[in-house]
């Protein structure tokens, strides 16, 4: 007799009207039959570690911004112990993109797989189980661009066959409870944009800000909640150099507003100088008198609590995109040839 005046949603559609299919058993995430939609591979498994950006993954996390088109773009994570993750797309810039995200063991079994999980067609897995140590994939496609798999259901790899073409911001960090709320990480409140951590010193370096020297005094400002501001300081000549976070505004963090500020000091090498996170007022951070026997660039770096710049052999290797404060702050710099 007809239909209901009733439905909950509002939506655009394709409909598409072709031979029929046969069920292939991949569960019904995918697009058609779960081989590409009858694509030709053209990214094979096998490149697959030759094209992935590598990614040593601990426990904090980590975020990387990438783009895709009609191709994938991959990752390669590198566990020395089993551990779970989440993962999150998210597309950054103007453009709208649908991106589609798998992850990938160093066999070809997907582990896990999301098309709309995220904000505004982004991609979230919440808890991904890697239970070996080794190298696994995070693969990250435009919709509808799913991977060809073999008979027994291993990826062979994608064909090109997405259809947008985008920036995005690809954050994994500890698993997440079933709570999504506008982006957070892990729970609690939202966390910033500026939540991006830095692989090495190079990564810091381009970020950083310069601090004019004038008569051994400088200053800087600057602003961080979640990863990290970094400062670049010239030195003419061997000098004891103080550095002070003298913050200006408090503002509501991930989990405090509190003025709980890290700092720390590396060479243009990524050798480590100097930290401090409580030498400072209210919790604030003071290098004092740190000597730097050599005149060149060094790098001041802040973060908020606990967000610390780890170290390998004395040098530089992750800063990952954490921290539960958000300030505004001075960086105020002294350098004197004689000590303090």
């Amino acid at each position: 007799e007809g239909f209901p005046e009733a439905g909950e949603g509002d939506i655009e559609f394709e409909l598409i009207i072709g031979p029929p299919r046969e069920y292939d058993g991949y569960g019904d995430d995918d697009y058609g039959d779960g081989s590409g939609d009858g694509l030709e591979t053209a990214i094979w498994f096998d490149e697959f570690r030759n094209l992935a950006i590598p990614i040593r993954y601990t426990s904090g996390g980590f975020v990387m911004l990438g783009s895709v088109g009609d191709g994938v773009t991959l990752f390669r994570i590198t566990t020395d112990e089993p551990t779970s993750i989440s993962a999150e797309v998210q597309v950054v810039g103007e453009a709208h993109g649908d991106s589609v995200m798998f992850i990938i063991d160093s066999n070809g079994f997907i582990i896990a797989e999301d098309d709309d999980g995220g904000i505004d067609g982004g991609s979230l897995v919440y808890d991904a189980s890697l239970d070996q140590p080794g190298e696994y994939y995070i693969a990250v496609t435009s919709f509808p661009n799913w991977p060809n798999r073999d008979d027994f259901g291993y990826v062979e790899g994608f064909p090109r066959g997405g259809e947008g073409d985008f920036r995005f911001k690809l954050t994994v960090g500890p698993p997440r409870e079933y709570d999504y709320d506008d982006g957070d990480f892990g729970g609690g409140e939202p966390y910033p944009d500026d939540g991006i951590g830095a692989n090495c010193i190079e990564e810091v370096a381009h970020f950083s800000q310069y601090i004019p020297i004038t008569n051994g005094r400088g200053i800087g400002a600057g602003e961080v909640g979640v990863g990290y501001s970094a400062f670049e300081l010239v030195i003419d000549e061997p000098s004891y150099v103080t550095i002070e976070v003298v913050v200006t505004e408090v503002r509501q963090g991930v989990s405090y507003a509190d003025s709980d500020s890290m700092l720390s000091l590396f060479g243009t090498d990524g050798l480590w100088y100097a930290s401090d996170h409580d030498g400072g007022l209210e919790g604030a951070s003071r290098i004092e008198s740190a000597w730097l026997s050599q005149p060149g660039t060094y790098y001041a770096i802040v973060t908020t609590f606990p967000n610390e710049p780890e170290t390998e052999y004395g040098f530089f290797s992750i800063l990952h995109p954490a921290g539960e404060s958000n300030i505004a702050f001075d960086l105020v710099v002294r350098t004197d040839f004689a000590a303090q």
